[in-house]
């Protein structure tokens, strides 16, 4: 078939793409802030916490309840303390408006009267009623400044103590530092700068300045061999004792002299502690043999459930009497003894009872109990 030459071509055809999306374009800068709003309106104000009488009551007996006119209720709560100036403590029992409420008196100690008249206008605030007073403390110990003091402080009730003072009459004269200790014992005449009275004396028992050193002849000990000495001897051993047995230490000091005795000198229950002389024949405290309390197993220096007490420096004699330790501890050094006491070799000088046996050399007793007695050796 044969072809035509004259074909003409057709219209444009055109096409949409209404669906497709296109990649996003990058964000914005962002826009500046807008004007402050407008302030808010002011919040309503807060309730008080307290309130004020606008009418008088008369005071209700204890635990009574009485009905009482305020400015406002809005801050209390049923069974809350409230306080009334010049009424005292009250609790809320009944909140019946917004200005009235039943109050009870609780009787609390400072509370008015009853039937007294509370008049208004007075504060009521949030308030509950004091508690109890509690238990006394125990005492606290005694502030002594001045010796002078002495005389209106108590006897301490556990029969030993001490104080420290600040001056013997005026703070920081020489009594400054001292230490004043209680001497159940002691009978001795009071005087302005070592013996007081307590509250409560005069007799027995006394304060006691105590010194580094507590030396018999302080005490009216003589030391001449013809006087007897007992009394001064065991004042001065009762202040040496009542002073270790407060911590205070010290000894008891002898010094050169002959001191004659008609009595056991007795020092008890103390740890620590030096007894001494000037020397083995120039200290000596002799017992009168003659006299009946020193014959047997007596003693002239007896001390009694001590510990750790050094003796030295001073003969201890009485005929073939001896020295008594009794119910001091063994194991350590209960008693010790330098070899510079004076004690006569192969003289019955000491009873043991439940301490340590002499040394053979150095004469500390040392060792396992020996029986009842021991000499010191030849």
């Amino acid at each position: 078939m044969p072809v035509s030459n004259n074909a003409t071509a057709g219209p444009a055809t055109s096409f949409k793409f209404s669906n497709v999306l296109g990649v996003p374009g990058a964000p914005g800068t962002p826009g500046g802030a807008g004007p402050a709003g407008t302030a808010g309106a002011a919040g309503p104000q807060g309730q008080a916490a307290f309130t004020t009488l606008t009418a008088g009551f008369t005071q209700p007996a204890v635990n009574g309840a009485v009905a009482v006119t305020v400015a406002s209720t809005g801050w209390m709560a049923l069974g809350m303390g409230v306080y009334i100036a010049t009424g005292g403590y009250y609790t809320v029992t009944t909140i019946s408006t917004s200005t009235g409420a039943t109050l009870t008196n609780t009787g609390a100690t400072g509370n008015a009267a009853p039937a007294a008249t509370i008049s208004s206008p007075q504060v009521v605030t949030a308030g509950g009623a004091p508690g109890a007073i509690g238990p006394a403390g125990p005492a606290g110990s005694p502030a002594i400044a001045l010796f002078s003091g002495l005389a209106a402080t108590a006897a301490p009730a556990s029969g030993h103590g001490s104080v420290t003072l600040e001056g013997y009459t005026a703070q920081g004269d020489s009594g400054n530092g001292k230490i004043a200790i209680w001497v159940a014992s002691s009978t001795a005449t009071p005087n302005t700068t070592t013996v007081s009275y307590a509250l409560g004396s005069p007799s027995p028992g006394r304060w006691v300045v105590a010194a580094s050193t507590i030396n018999v002849k302080d005490f009216g000990a003589t030391g001449n061999g013809t006087i007897d000495d007992t009394t001064a001897i065991q004042a001065a051993a009762s202040v040496f004792t009542a002073a270790m047995v407060a911590n205070v230490s010290t000894r008891l000091y002898f010094p050169a002299g002959k001191y004659l005795i008609s009595a056991p000198i007795a020092v008890q229950g103390i740890v620590g502690g030096v007894i001494e002389g000037d020397g083995m024949y120039a200290s000596q405290i002799v017992g009168n043999s003659n006299v009946s309390g020193l014959r047997g197993a007596l003693g002239v220096l007896v001390l009694t459930n001590c510990q750790h007490v050094t003796v030295r420096d001073i003969s201890v004699s009485s005929g073939n009497q001896f020295t008594t330790f009794t119910g001091c501890s063994a194991g350590a050094l209960s008693i010790t003894v330098t070899s510079a006491t004076g004690l006569v070799a192969g003289m019955r000088t000491f009873v043991c009872v439940a301490v340590d046996r002499p040394h053979p050399s150095a004469g500390i007793l040392t060792g396992s109990p020996f029986g009842n007695r021991a000499q010191v050796p030849s």
